[in-house]
Protein backbone atom coordinates (compact mmCIF):
# COMPACT_ATOMS: atom_id res chain seq x y z
CA UNK A 1 0.00 0.00 0.00
CA UNK A 2 1.42 3.38 -1.02
CA UNK A 3 0.96 5.76 1.91
CA UNK A 4 2.17 8.79 -0.03
CA UNK A 5 5.26 9.34 2.13
CA UNK A 6 7.56 10.14 -0.80
CA UNK A 7 8.95 13.65 -0.47
CA UNK A 8 7.78 14.10 3.10
CA UNK A 9 10.00 14.78 6.11
CA UNK A 10 9.28 13.08 9.43
CA UNK A 11 10.98 13.80 12.75
CA UNK A 12 11.04 10.99 15.31
CA UNK A 13 11.67 12.02 18.91
CA UNK A 14 13.13 9.14 20.89
CA UNK A 15 14.40 7.19 17.89
CA UNK A 16 17.54 5.65 19.35
CA UNK A 17 16.02 2.30 20.30
CA UNK A 18 12.81 0.30 20.41
CA UNK A 19 9.61 1.64 18.89
CA UNK A 20 11.16 4.97 17.85
CA UNK A 21 13.93 3.24 15.91
CA UNK A 22 11.40 0.93 14.21
CA UNK A 23 9.26 3.94 13.24
CA UNK A 24 12.23 5.73 11.69
CA UNK A 25 13.02 2.71 9.54
CA UNK A 26 9.38 2.12 8.54
CA UNK A 27 8.70 5.67 7.36
CA UNK A 28 12.03 5.63 5.52
CA UNK A 29 10.94 2.45 3.71
CA UNK A 30 7.84 4.35 2.68
CA UNK A 31 9.96 7.06 1.06
CA UNK A 32 10.08 9.78 3.72
CA UNK A 33 13.24 11.55 4.77
CA UNK A 34 13.78 11.01 8.49
CA UNK A 35 15.29 13.15 11.23
CA UNK A 36 15.90 11.26 14.45
CA UNK A 37 16.42 12.66 17.91
CA UNK A 38 17.73 11.17 21.17
CA UNK A 39 20.47 11.67 23.76
CA UNK A 40 22.62 8.73 22.66
CA UNK A 41 24.86 9.80 19.78
CA UNK A 42 26.00 6.25 19.01
CA UNK A 43 22.44 4.98 18.83
CA UNK A 44 21.48 7.78 16.43
CA UNK A 45 24.49 7.03 14.23
CA UNK A 46 23.32 3.43 14.06
CA UNK A 47 19.75 4.42 13.16
CA UNK A 48 20.76 6.94 10.48
CA UNK A 49 23.13 4.34 9.04
CA UNK A 50 20.32 1.79 8.91
CA UNK A 51 18.03 4.29 7.16
CA UNK A 52 20.69 5.06 4.57
CA UNK A 53 21.32 1.35 4.04
CA UNK A 54 17.66 1.16 2.97
CA UNK A 55 18.34 3.89 0.42
CA UNK A 56 16.66 6.55 2.55
CA UNK A 57 17.69 10.03 3.65
CA UNK A 58 18.41 10.70 7.30
CA UNK A 59 19.47 13.48 9.64
CA UNK A 60 19.98 13.51 13.38
CA UNK A 61 19.75 15.83 16.38
CA UNK A 62 21.57 14.75 19.53
CA UNK A 63 20.02 16.23 22.66
CA UNK A 64 17.87 15.82 25.72
CA UNK A 65 14.30 15.77 24.46
CA UNK A 66 13.03 16.58 27.93
CA UNK A 67 14.30 20.14 27.42
CA UNK A 68 13.15 23.00 25.24
CA UNK A 69 16.57 23.10 23.63
CA UNK A 70 16.48 19.41 22.72
CA UNK A 71 13.10 19.46 21.00
CA UNK A 72 13.83 22.74 19.24
CA UNK A 73 17.04 21.25 17.88
CA UNK A 74 15.08 18.32 16.46
CA UNK A 75 12.62 20.58 14.60
CA UNK A 76 15.44 22.86 13.47
CA UNK A 77 17.50 19.92 12.18
CA UNK A 78 14.60 18.77 10.01
CA UNK A 79 14.10 22.19 8.44
CA UNK A 80 17.80 22.92 8.01
CA UNK A 81 18.56 19.50 6.53
CA UNK A 82 15.53 18.95 4.31
CA UNK A 83 13.81 22.35 4.09
CA UNK A 84 10.52 21.33 5.68
CA UNK A 85 8.77 19.24 8.33
CA UNK A 86 5.63 17.26 7.59
CA UNK A 87 5.37 14.82 10.49
CA UNK A 88 6.36 14.43 14.11
CA UNK A 89 6.37 11.17 16.04
CA UNK A 90 6.77 11.53 19.82
CA UNK A 91 8.17 8.38 21.37
CA UNK A 92 9.79 9.95 24.40
CA UNK A 93 10.41 9.01 27.97
CA UNK A 94 9.77 6.02 30.16
CA UNK A 95 8.26 6.34 33.60
CA UNK A 96 9.42 4.82 36.91
CA UNK A 97 7.94 1.51 37.98
CA UNK A 98 6.39 1.16 41.42
CA UNK A 99 3.05 1.23 43.21
CA UNK A 100 1.57 4.30 44.88
CA UNK A 101 3.36 3.90 48.20
CA UNK A 102 6.75 3.38 46.56
CA UNK A 103 6.84 6.22 44.01
CA UNK A 104 8.50 9.36 45.37
CA UNK A 105 7.74 12.99 44.57
CA UNK A 106 10.94 13.09 42.56
CA UNK A 107 9.86 10.11 40.48
CA UNK A 108 6.45 11.67 39.80
CA UNK A 109 8.24 14.81 38.67
CA UNK A 110 10.55 12.74 36.47
CA UNK A 111 7.58 10.92 34.94
CA UNK A 112 5.86 14.20 34.13
CA UNK A 113 8.93 15.87 32.65
CA UNK A 114 10.15 12.85 30.65
CA UNK A 115 6.79 11.78 29.24
CA UNK A 116 4.17 14.51 29.35
CA UNK A 117 6.16 17.74 29.27
CA UNK A 118 8.66 16.41 26.71
CA UNK A 119 5.77 15.57 24.36
CA UNK A 120 4.14 18.96 24.87
CA UNK A 121 7.42 20.71 24.13
CA UNK A 122 8.05 18.62 21.00
CA UNK A 123 4.60 19.41 19.59
CA UNK A 124 4.99 23.11 20.41
CA UNK A 125 8.39 23.26 18.69
CA UNK A 126 7.18 21.44 15.58
CA UNK A 127 3.81 23.15 15.19
CA UNK A 128 4.92 26.23 13.16
CA UNK A 129 6.81 24.02 10.69
CA UNK A 130 4.00 21.49 10.40
CA UNK A 131 1.57 24.33 9.74
CA UNK A 132 3.75 25.52 6.86
CA UNK A 133 3.53 22.03 5.40
CA UNK A 134 -0.25 22.48 5.19
CA UNK A 135 -0.75 18.75 5.74
CA UNK A 136 1.07 18.05 8.98
CA UNK A 137 0.85 14.99 11.18
CA UNK A 138 1.62 14.32 14.83
CA UNK A 139 1.61 10.84 16.35
CA UNK A 140 2.10 10.38 20.10
CA UNK A 141 3.13 6.97 21.42
CA UNK A 142 1.38 6.31 24.74
CA UNK A 143 0.77 2.82 26.13
CA UNK A 144 -2.11 0.65 27.24
CA UNK A 145 -1.32 1.19 30.93
CA UNK A 146 -4.00 3.86 30.50
CA UNK A 147 -6.45 0.92 30.28
CA UNK A 148 -4.71 -2.07 31.89
CA UNK A 149 -4.26 -1.31 35.59
CA UNK A 150 -1.08 -2.89 36.91
CA UNK A 151 -0.41 -1.34 40.36
CA UNK A 152 3.31 -0.93 39.65
CA UNK A 153 2.60 0.93 36.40
CA UNK A 154 0.79 3.77 38.14
CA UNK A 155 2.99 6.54 36.72
CA UNK A 156 2.51 5.12 33.22
CA UNK A 157 -1.25 4.91 33.77
CA UNK A 158 -1.44 8.57 34.75
CA UNK A 159 0.92 9.95 32.09
CA UNK A 160 -0.47 7.87 29.22
CA UNK A 161 -4.04 8.78 30.14
CA UNK A 162 -2.99 12.42 30.18
CA UNK A 163 -1.29 12.19 26.80
CA UNK A 164 -4.36 10.62 25.21
CA UNK A 165 -6.47 13.44 26.65
CA UNK A 166 -3.94 15.93 25.28
CA UNK A 167 -4.29 14.41 21.80
CA UNK A 168 -8.08 14.59 21.80
CA UNK A 169 -7.99 18.13 23.22
CA UNK A 170 -5.49 19.42 20.67
CA UNK A 171 -7.15 17.87 17.62
CA UNK A 172 -9.57 20.74 17.08
CA UNK A 173 -6.95 23.44 17.66
CA UNK A 174 -4.37 21.91 15.34
CA UNK A 175 -6.89 21.21 12.59
CA UNK A 176 -6.97 24.94 11.92
CA UNK A 177 -3.27 24.70 11.04
CA UNK A 178 -3.85 21.72 8.75
CA UNK A 179 -2.34 19.35 11.33
CA UNK A 180 -3.81 16.00 12.36
CA UNK A 181 -2.83 14.47 15.69
CA UNK A 182 -3.39 10.94 16.95
CA UNK A 183 -2.11 8.58 19.62
CA UNK A 184 -0.92 4.99 19.36
CA UNK A 185 -1.32 2.92 22.52
CA UNK A 186 0.67 -0.33 22.43
CA UNK A 187 0.52 -3.14 24.93
CA UNK A 188 3.75 -4.91 25.89
CA UNK A 189 6.33 -4.55 23.12
CA UNK A 190 9.49 -6.59 22.66
CA UNK A 191 11.90 -3.83 23.69
CA UNK A 192 14.25 -3.08 26.57
CA UNK A 193 11.33 -1.53 28.47
CA UNK A 194 9.60 -4.92 28.43
CA UNK A 195 12.43 -6.42 30.46
CA UNK A 196 11.63 -3.94 33.23
CA UNK A 197 7.97 -4.93 33.09
CA UNK A 198 8.87 -8.62 33.39
CA UNK A 199 11.04 -7.86 36.41
CA UNK A 200 8.27 -5.82 38.05
CA UNK A 201 5.71 -8.60 37.52
CA UNK A 202 8.17 -11.14 38.92
CA UNK A 203 8.71 -9.11 42.08
CA UNK A 204 5.05 -8.18 42.55
CA UNK A 205 3.75 -11.73 42.04
CA UNK A 206 6.76 -13.55 43.55
CA UNK A 207 7.54 -15.35 40.29
CA UNK A 208 10.70 -16.27 38.47
CA UNK A 209 11.30 -14.28 35.22
CA UNK A 210 10.15 -17.10 32.93
CA UNK A 211 6.90 -17.48 34.83
CA UNK A 212 6.43 -13.70 34.83
CA UNK A 213 6.77 -13.65 31.03
CA UNK A 214 4.21 -16.42 30.70
CA UNK A 215 1.88 -14.54 33.03
CA UNK A 216 2.06 -11.40 30.90
CA UNK A 217 1.50 -13.32 27.67
CA UNK A 218 -1.44 -15.17 29.23
CA UNK A 219 -3.11 -11.80 29.90
CA UNK A 220 -3.09 -11.06 26.14
CA UNK A 221 -5.84 -12.83 24.14
CA UNK A 222 -3.56 -13.31 21.14
CA UNK A 223 -0.95 -14.86 23.45
CA UNK A 224 1.95 -12.78 22.16
CA UNK A 225 3.55 -9.40 22.75
CA UNK A 226 3.92 -6.77 20.04
CA UNK A 227 7.00 -6.46 17.90
CA UNK A 228 8.25 -2.88 17.40
CA UNK A 229 7.77 -3.20 13.65
CA UNK A 230 4.05 -3.88 14.09
CA UNK A 231 3.59 -0.66 16.03
CA UNK A 232 5.74 1.18 13.49
CA UNK A 233 3.50 0.17 10.59
CA UNK A 234 0.47 1.68 12.32
CA UNK A 235 2.42 4.86 13.08
CA UNK A 236 3.58 5.12 9.45
CA UNK A 237 -0.04 5.11 8.32
CA UNK A 238 -1.07 7.79 10.81
CA UNK A 239 1.85 10.07 9.91
CA UNK A 240 1.09 9.77 6.20
CA UNK A 241 -1.29 11.62 3.84
CA UNK A 242 -3.38 8.44 3.70
CA UNK A 243 -4.73 9.33 7.16
CA UNK A 244 -5.91 12.81 6.14
CA UNK A 245 -9.29 12.55 7.87
CA UNK A 246 -8.09 10.82 11.03
CA UNK A 247 -7.47 13.07 14.03
CA UNK A 248 -8.05 13.11 17.78
CA UNK A 249 -8.09 9.31 17.99
CA UNK A 250 -6.20 6.76 20.05
CA UNK A 251 -5.35 3.50 18.31
CA UNK A 252 -4.86 0.55 20.66
CA UNK A 253 -2.50 -2.20 19.51
CA UNK A 254 -2.23 -4.69 22.35
CA UNK A 255 -3.51 -8.06 21.19
CA UNK A 256 -6.81 -7.45 22.99
CA UNK A 257 -5.19 -7.13 26.44
CA UNK A 258 -7.18 -4.03 27.37
CA UNK A 259 -10.45 -5.74 26.44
Amino acid sequence: MDLGLDGRVVAVAGAGIGIGRAVALEVARGGAAVVVGARDREALLEVTGAVRALGGQAGAAVGDLATDRGVNELARAAVETFGRLDGLVCCVGSTPLGDFSAVTDGQWQQAFEMKMLATIRAIRAARPHLALSGDGRVVVITGNASRVRFPFLLTSTVMNSGLESLVSSLAGQLAGDGIAINAVSPGPVDTRRYEGLVEAVAVHADLDPSSARRSIEASIPTGRINQPEEVARLVAYLVSPAAASVTGATYVIDGGQSC
